[in-house]
This record gives structure tokens, sequence and C-alpha cells, in this order.
């Protein structure tokens, strides 16, 4: 009252209608989205298949070059693990020690062992596969870039110790809703692999509330990261997602300059009559197969002179790398690009000519290793951490 009855008001809201139960409150929780009816049941549940993001990555030399880049770029990078600043603050704090470096040796004495073992272990994390940690990493690059989804499995030994962690294809992986639309927490299943069209088994997400998982339970984990989720469905939007708009038109350009080629409609000469010829159709079609029989594939014959009759004039057709132009190509490829973070540069777009093109192309890399390689790299950072962690039983300090 006094709140929504005045006259020519607002009106008075619907009264809430709930479709899921009420707890002790009298009220029910909200759902992450209005997500389709019997969603884990469903076992086609994307629009855009991951048959055409596998296809388009593979395919489109374009996207191609730009994820090869971005995993060559961070599998160029030396990675190790070290002590978290927060560590090293309390020891600080603790010892009153001002130096850092003092403060680090003071952590490797009490964390040193845990370290080795993080450090020998992440050496070859895909002991089944016998990926190093590189290798193990541009796999991981390649889902998440594709797919935006960066899915591992851990496999223990009897005493309970990490032995491997693989990396799992995503796209056969379908992850599961609670009531309210959110991943099921644990013991319920978070995951199904879905294998010839039927799910054959289910994991578990994440335990918040258990630092390590033990018993029955170990073996049945999954981890599943995804850089950008959308808030209206599950899966995350990668960036080969985005530009499939663009790698189609890019593709179809690529096709109608191959067809240009193989089955090009203009011919290179063109012999005009000046309209007092009184050839039969039949007549032209056979002068026109016997001087293109005359020529076709007899280079000195086509350095001679050629003979037409009265009332021909020949007139050379340009070529298509004459009336081609790439203006609308680097359009695309680097509207391509900028959705990885890949300058054009890097794709074979030349910089603008003068004395300011230096200054782009060190520009556009700057700019790219700020935003998007170093998003990309806090993301991997985080999900190796969450793993150690989850997986390795590793604390913060590492």
């Amino acid at each position: 009252p006094g709140q929504f009855d005045s006259l020519f008001g607002p009106g008075a809201p619907l009264w809430p209608d709930s479709l899921d139960p009420l707890g002790p409150n009298g009220r029910s929780q909200l759902r992450r989205s209005e997500y389709p009816v019997t969603w884990n049941v469903q076992l086609l549940d994307r629009p855009i298949p991951w048959t055409v993001l596998t296809h388009v990555a593979m395919t489109v030399d374009v996207v191609n070059k730009c994820i090869a880049i971005k995993q060559d770029e961070l599998c160029g990078y030396e990675w190790d693990f070290g002590f978290s600043k927060q560590i090293l603050q309390q020891i600080m704090a603790e010892s009153g020690e001002t130096n850092t470096a003092r403060a680090t040796a003071l952590a490797r004495d009490k964390y040193g062992d845990e370290l080795t073992r993080v450090q020998e272990f992440f050496q070859m994390p895909d002991e089944r596969m016998g990926f190093t940690f590189r290798q193990w990493l541009a796999e991981a690059l390649f889902n998440i870039l594709t797919y935006d989804a960066w899915v591992c499995y851990p496999e223990y030994n009897l005493g309970g110790e990490l032995r491997s962690l693989s990396n799992i294809d995503p796209t056969g992986i379908k992850i599961l809703r609670d009531n309210q639309g959110f991943i099921p927490r644990p013991p319920a299943p978070a995951y199904q692999q879905v294998l010839w069209g039927y799910p054959r088994n289910e994991t578990q997400a994440e335990d918040p509330d258990s630092e390590n998982v033990l018993g029955e339970y170990q073996r049945d984990q999954l981890a599943y990261f995804q850089k950008r989720p959308m808030p209206r469905q599950v899966y995350g939007f990668s960036p080969v997602e985005q530009v499939l708009p663009l790698a189609e038109i890019y593709y179809q350009r690529q096709q109608w300059l191959a067809a240009e080629y193989s089955h090009g409609m203009v011919p290179r000469l063109l012999i005009e009559v000046d309209g007092t010829e009184s050839w039969t159709p039949e007549q032209l079609a056979y002068y026109q197969t016997i001087l293109n029989d005359q020529l076709t594939g007899q280079i000195q014959r086509r350095q001679q002179a050629l003979l037409l009759r009265p009332g021909m004039k020949a007139e050379q057709m340009k070529a298509i790398d004459e009336v081609f132009k790439n203006e609308y190509d680097n359009f695309i490829i680097g509207q391509i690009g900028s959705r990885f973070g890949v300058p054009g540069t890097q794709l074979g777009v030349q910089a603008k000519a003068g004395l300011s093109g230096g200054k782009q192309m060190e520009g556009e890399a700057q700019q790219s290793q700020d935003y998007s390689t170093g998003a990309l790299i806090k993301f991997v950072v985080e999900c190796i951490n969450r793993m150690a962690m989850r997986f390795m039983g590793v604390g913060s300090e590492i």
C-alpha cells in the first residue's frame, strides 16, 4: 500500500508465481537465466555446432594463423612457479624483514619442497600423452581460442597423488544445469561426456566449500574454464565464434579468387568483329576452335605474328592480378585479427607507407601486448593456479 495503488499510476505488479520450490523464508531463488526446458536431456544444445568452429579454425588460413600466433607467443615465454605476493608480505610483516630477497629466502625455507613438487609436475603435466608444458599449453590455447573452453581431467595414482592432468576435447562435454540454471555443485554431476550421440560418463565441478575432495569422488572431478562466459548460456563465446561472419566472407573471397584462375569466364584475348562479317555462328565457332588449338600451350607460337580476317580486331584483356585490389581483403584480415588481438602486420597486411609506418607497427604490437596478450596470460595463470590448488592440494602461497 502506498507504492502502487495511486490512480493513473504504474499499476500493481503481477503477483509472483514461482516455478521452483519455496524456501524456508517463503521465497524462491532467482534463476540465472530463462534456460530451455529439459536442458539436461538435450544433446544438441548449441545454435552453432562445435563442428563449425572446428572447421573454421582448421581450414580458414587467417583464422588458423591467428591461433598459431597466440600459441607461439605464449609458449615462447619462460613460465615458472614462485611465491605469491601475499605470502611474501605476510613473511615480511611477521619477521620484520624489509628486503624482498631475504623474505623470498625465508619462504623457500618454509615452502621450498612444495614449490619443487609443483615445478616438477608441470614440466610434463600430461604424462599420459607425454606432453611437456609447452605442448600441453599449446593444445589448451587452441581449445580456448576455438571453443572458449579449457577442460582438464586429473588422473591419480593409487596413493591419491596427481599423476597426469590431461586436456579433454571440449566439444564432447555437456554442461548441466540445476533448477536455478547454475552449474550443479557436488555431489551432483555437473558435466557429461557425450560420445557417439549419448552420455557415457559424468563428472563433478569444483566444490568451493571443500578444500580437498576425498574418497570415491576424487576421481570424478573435472576442471572446466571459460575466458568469456555468456549470460544466457552455459558455454563461452570464443574468438573463432566471434569471427564467423567475417570468416565466411573471407572464405568466399578466397574461393572467388581461386575460381578466377581455374574456372574464370573472361578470356585473355577477345577478337572484335566490326559487323560486316557474314559467317554463321557455326563458322565462327569453328574458326575460334582452330585458333585456340594453335595457341594453347604453344609458347613459341604465341610469340609469332597472328593473321586475322578483315573486320576483326584483337583486344588484350587485363589479367586478374591487374584488376584485383587488396584493400578489401586487408580490411577483412584486420577485422579477424582484431578479435584475436593479432595486429594486421603479423598477418601479412603491410603498414601504410611513409614515415609513420614503423611507428604504426610498433604501436599495434604494443597494444596487442597490453590488452589481448596480457589478459590471456592472466587467464592462463589463474587456471593453472586453480588446478594446482584443487588437484594437488597446493596452498595459496605458491
